[in-house]
């Protein structure tokens, strides 16, 4: 099935690979913002600012997290959808036109 269909696979792997890394970059962009406070508590280069921020930064963590796997599953289940998608119709046979008396 794969060998007869190569190029809709591999067009169906391109859409959902780069897809996939586009909408992993957007929900890894809080965890930057997570990071800010516990550098911000670096450079001030004072250990109850760094406490702080590594504190603040853990807490941000912590509530984001949950959110992080409940959208990473929705992914997920979409892609493994749009795969088990593609391969029944590409598996599915032809109907067959009815005869038409002429």
């Amino acid at each position: 099935m794969t060998k007869a269909h190569i190029s809709e696979m591999l067009l169906m792997g391109l859409i959902l690979i780069v897809g996939a890394m586009v909408i992993g970059a957007i929900l890894a962009i809080p965890f930057f913002i997570l990071l800010a406070p516990a550098l911000v508590g670096i450079v001030l280069q004072s250990e109850p600012s760094l406490r702080a921020g590594i504190a603040i930064s853990g807490l941000c963590l912590v509530v984001y997290l949950p959110v992080l796997i409940v959208l990473n599953g929705i992914l997920q289940s979409y892609i493994h959808s749009a795969w088990t998608i593609t391969y029944l119709r590409l598996t599915q046979l032809p109907v067959p036109t009815p005869a038409t008396n002429s």
